[in-house]
């Protein structure tokens, strides 16, 4: 079957939190009568397979723990995720917002990305758009305090393999990483099925909110951040390295396409789409 195989069936993919998801590297869902889904697997890679949470480098033959990238804006959260996975896991390097996330994954390449939405300069969602536009191919689990529906949908489109709430970490996060590792997806369970079916949606059913948010620019998208943690037009310019005059012109732009007309409004907006956390 082209180096894909089917795994053992599950009744209800909230149960085990594992959401088969089509991507194009996977052969598709298998449904039966009884509505029991398929657990999917992806191809190995050609130059290296992955076995029990390690990786075997097939040009020396030696196991080697699988390198990880932490991202999260509190100290104290990301000394607890490292605590929590080093056992198995290299944790490389770590970064306190999405700009130095972006600096440190393009630069290392780690295997896997264990990030936050809620970060401040550059939130997770807009980090991974970005790295992945690089060219960088690390697996992403987010480990989020995010329970809401639509902002797990728009980061399993964008590629992601795991979806972890913070307070399941200690229960859930290793296996989301195996999981991803091995080529499958994860998602906590409690969220599961309502995430599945708002991805199995047709696009005519999205919102008229997403439509909006994707016509916003990849500039647009870390002003509107920037704007609605407090940030000054000139310090956004020094941020993004670009003039204070450019970012009155972004703001007006995003005031436009997103019918607002205040920075208070903009601010609820970045809230609603969890760019920022509301104090």
């Amino acid at each position: 079957m082209g180096g894909h195989s089917l795994r053992s069936t599950v009744r209800d993919p909230a149960e085990w939190g594992l959401l088969p998801i089509p991507r194009p590297d996977f052969i598709g869902q298998n449904r039966a009568g009884n509505g029991n889904l398929a657990r999917l697997t992806a191809p190995f890679d050609n130059q290296k397979t992955r076995y029990a949470g390690r990786r075997l480098d097939t040009s020396g033959g030696c196991m080697t723990k699988p390198r990880l990238v932490l991202a999260d804006d509190h100290r104290m959260v990301r000394e607890g995720i490292r605590a929590l996975l080093e056992p198995t896991y290299e944790v490389v390097a770590e970064a306190e917002n999405g700009r130095e996330l972006m600096r440190i994954a393009s630069k290392l390449r780690p295997d896997v990305i264990v990030a936050d939405i809620g970060m401040p300069m550059l939130n997770g969602l807009e980090a991974i758009r970005q790295l992945q536009n690089r060219g960088v191919k690390s697996k992403i689990v987010f480990l989020t305090m995010h329970t809401g529906v639509e902002l797990a949908v728009e980061a399993f489109r964008l590629g992601i393999s795991g979806y972890v709430l913070k307070v399941d970490a200690s229960e859930e996060l290793t296996r989301a990483i195996k999981e991803a590792l091995d080529g499958r997806l994860y998602i906590t369970p409690g969220i599961a099925q309502d995430v599945m079916t708002a991805l199995m949606e047709s696009p005519q059913q999205e919102s008229i909110n997403r439509e909006l948010w994707s016509r916003l620019t990849a500039r647009e998208r870390e002003v509107l951040q920037l704007v609605a943690e407090g940030h000054k037009m000139a310090e956004i310019g020094e941020i993004l390295h670009i003039s204070a005059r450019t970012v009155e012109r972004h703001k007006y732009n995003l005031t436009d396409k997103l019918k607002l007309h205040t920075t208070a409004e903009l601010t609820q907006y970045a809230i609603k789409h969890g760019l920022v956390t509301p104090p």
